[in-house]
Formats: C-alpha cells, structure tokens, sequence
C-alpha cells in the first residue's frame, strides 16, 4: 500500500476534536480560566473516568477552564496559554480512558505493534489458572463496570481469545520501539505520535479494505443500497476519522449493513464521516466519493 499523504489542515482538526484544547480559543481561555464554563468528565485523576456505582456510566460536571485542562494531564496551563504551548500540551492530554493525544489506546497500539498487551494470571469462572493479555478495550458496555469493578473477563467484539479487560488504558505493557515509541512519555511528544498515528490511519485502511474484500468478490463494489446509511457523502478523509473514532471493524459495519457506532464520550461514526469530509489525500486513488442517491463506494 503506498504512504497515506493527507492535507495538514485534517490532522490539527482531528487533533483538536479528540483533545478538546481549541487553539482558536486562546483568548477565550484566559478569559474564563477560573469561570465554571466548561463540561468535563468526571475523573479520579488524569487518565481514569469516575462511573456512577449503580449504572457504570461515566459522569459529567460544569468546570472551568484551568481545572479542565488539569483533567487533561496539563498541570501548569495557567502560565503557558500560548499557541506554541498549547501545540504540544494537545499531544500529551490524556483523556478519562487514558486515552492520550490522538486518543490512541492500548487495542489499537496492539494491533499495530507498537505496544504489547501486559500478561496477567486470571483465574476462571471454574478455578483454573491461566494466563491472558489484560488491556482496554471500548467494546463493553457500561453496566459492566457497575459496583465500582475495574476488570472484566471479555472476549474482545466476541472473537478471538479471551482478555482480563480493564476499565481504561493503564499502559502497564510494553513498548516496542517502533517508530521511536518506547514509553508512554515518548507517545506524549508530538514527533513520535505523529508517526504512530499515521501508521494507525494506514492500518485501519487496510482493514477496512480486508473487511470489504470479504463481503464482495469485485473489491469496493459492496455498497449499492445507500439508503440504509444516513450519511449522503463517503470520503476517504472522513473514512479515516470514523475508523479512528469507533475502530475499523464499527466503519465497516457501517459501510455494509448501517449499523452506526458511537465512542465513549458518546460521539458518532457518522458525525466524523461528515465532519472530516473532503480533506486532500494523496497516494491512494481508489475512493471515491459516493451519494445517497446510488453509487457505491471503492476502497
């Protein structure tokens, strides 16, 4: 597959929507940096949501902007309001799932192999020992972590081998070195992730290709009834931030049987197909663009 060279403009607003910190709104931040303004998830601290007991949902509150940012992993925000600061504090916010930057998470980071899985002993539901793979994944419902549980025996979108799954990216694996990526402070610099999330984008095509090849015998023309999709444009820009959004396989469920998908904030696969509509992209010339009327979409 050749490089993925896609507009700079579509990675500073994907960037801007998964971290929350606008750079537009410098002014505006310093403004109400003590005013309770802002929405924000509940947390225990950086990187871990607070879920209500009894439902296992993630909890919201008014803030203001410096606790906002301080929920974000970004301590001394009051002194570095700055287009520059403010660059690179978006590479290192972790979110309420631990989930930094980009929002790269432990799953995807497995699958690309930049990172491998931490290996725990679990015992089963019929007191055998064995050993698993324990890390993040979005595919559980909330109820799950009722009562305050933070691990959850799961077979990962119901394939595959069983998991200890944890409540939100704990980063206790490994690091493999790949694209310089080392550590978790490595993935918090703009040079590393940047070259880790662009490897994710080019492996979540390929996936998505896998994906479309298997339900069709002629590549990409699998979507002829466009009416079972909402949304009445298909770019190859707005592919990527979906297959970011909610993983390659929810796009694909998407494309083929209009089946939409949401992430944890409760954010949706078709706002980001709209959203990051139309970006350049260079270096792949099998998209198209495809409307509701008819059409079908090539990848």
């Amino acid at each position: 597959m050749s490089e993925l060279i896609i507009e700079p403009r579509f990675f500073d607003d994907l960037l801007t929507a998964e971290t929350g910190i606008d750079l537009s709104k410098i002014e505006w931040y310093r403004k109400h940096l003590n005013d309770r303004c802002m929405h924000s998830w509940r947390i225990e601290y950086p990187g871990r949501v607070w879920r209500s007991p009894t439902t296992g949902e993630p909890l919201r509150e008014c803030v203001s902007v410096h606790e906002y940012f301080r929920r974000l992993g970004l301590k001394d925000i009051k002194t570095n309001l700055r287009p520059e600061a403010l660059r690179r504090y978006r590479y290192a916010a972790i979110n309420p799932w631990g989930f930094v930057g980009y929002q790269l998470g432990e799953a995807l980071l497995i699958e690309t192999g930049h990172y491998r899985a931490l290996r725990v002993a679990y015992r089963d539901e019929n007191g055998r020992v064995k050993a698993v793979d324990s890390y993040y994944t979005g595919d559980l419902p909330a109820e799950r972590w009722r009562q305050s549980a933070r691990e959850r025996c799961h077979r990962p979108y119901g394939k595959g081998d069983e998991i200890l799954a944890t409540d939100v990216n704990r980063w206790c694996g490994r690091f493999t070195g790949k694209d310089g990526l080392d550590s978790l402070a490595a993935l918090k610099t703009p040079e590393v992730q940047e070259a880790v999330f662009r490897a994710a984008l080019t492996h979540n095509l390929s996936r998505i290709r896998r994906r479309m090849s298997d339900a069709s015998a002629e590549l990409g023309c699998v979507i002829r009834d466009r009416s079972k999709l909402s949304v009445t444009e298909i770019t190859l820009s707005g592919c990527l931030a979906a297959a970011h959004l909610c993983g390659a396989d929810g796009l694909a469920d998407y494309l083929l049987n209009g089946i939409e998908a949401s992430d944890e904030t409760g954010t949706t696969l078709c706002r980001y197909l709209q959203r990051f509509s139309g970006y350049a992209v260079r270096g792949e010339d099998k998209m198209c663009s495809a409307k509701k009327a008819g059409g079908y979409v090539v990848l």
